[in-house]
C-alpha cells in the first residue's frame, strides 16, 4: 500500500484513498499511522495524504537501498490501475463538481498506470470486465465534463499498451485490446464532431 501511496500521480485525502483502495477507513488508518514517520495524514482527514521527502520515492524504487521494502515500479502500477479499473468499473459515475477526487484520478490516470503495468491475472481480468457499458460511462463522464480530448488520449495509449507484446498472451488479449480500439475510434468520431459544431 505504501508503495502505492507514493506512486500515485498527484496525492489524495484519506477518504478518497479509502475509495481508490476500496479500504475501511479503520484499517487505511492504522496502515497510515504505521508509516507516520514518512507520510503526512492530516489528523483531520481533508487534507492530502501525502510524503514528507520526495527522496523516499526514489528510496523505494532502489533495490539495494530499500532492500525488504522494495517494489518494483510495474508492480505498484498494475496495484493502480487495478485499483482505478475497479474504480470505475463499481461505481455510477459523478459528473462535475460533485465528483470525488477518487473518481476523478481513476478517470484521468488509469492508462499512466496501466502503461507502466505488469500485466498480472487480475489486472488482464478487470481489463476483461471492462465491457462496453463502461467505456460508454466513461464517454457520457467527459461529455458532461468536457474532457473528451483527455479520453481521446487515454484510450489511444491504452490500445498502444494492450496491443504490446507484453500483454497479448491469448485471444482474450486481443478482444480487450480491440474493445479499447472500438472506443478509441468512437470517441475521436465525437470530438470531431463537437469541433465542427463549434
Amino acid at each position: 500500500m505504501l508503495a502505492s501511496i507514493i506512486r500515485l500521480v498527484q496525492p489524495l485525502p484519506l477518504s478518497d484513498l479509502q475509495e481508490l483502495f476500496h479500504a475501511d477507513k479503520e484499517s487505511l488508518a492504522v496502515m497510515l499511522e504505521a508509516f507516520s514517520p514518512v507520510i503526512l495524514n492530516p489528523p483531520d482527514g481533508l487534507g492530502n495524504v501525502e510524503i514528507y521527502h520526495a527522496s523516499l520515492n526514489e528510496f523505494m524504487k532502489d533495490p539495494h537501498r530499500s532492500q525488504g521494502y522494495h517494489v518494483d515500479d510495474a508492480h505498484a502500477h498494475e496495484h493502480l490501475a487495478c485499483r482505478c479499473l475497479d474504480l470505475l468499473t463499481r461505481t455510477e459515475p459523478v459528473y462535475g463538481a460533485a465528483a470525488h477526487n477518487a473518481q476523478q484520478y481513476a478517470r484521468s490516470w488509469w492508462v499512466t498506470h496501466l502503461s507502466s503495468a505488469y500485466p498480472s491475472s487480475e489486472l488482464r481480468h478487470l481489463l476483461m470486465g471492462f465491457k462496453k457499458e463502461n467505456l460508454k460511462r466513461l464517454v457520457a463522464v467527459a461529455e458532461q465534463d468536457q474532457s473528451l480530448g483527455l479520453l481521446t488520449v487515454n484510450l489511444r495509449e491504452a490500445r498502444k499498451a494492450c496491443f504490446s507484446w507484453k500483454w497479448i498472451r491469448n485471444l482474450s488479449d486481443v478482444v480487450v485490446a480491440w474493445r479499447i480500439v472500438k472506443a478509441s475510434r468512437k470517441v475521436h468520431k465525437r470530438v470531431k464532431k463537437a469541433e465542427r459544431t463549434t
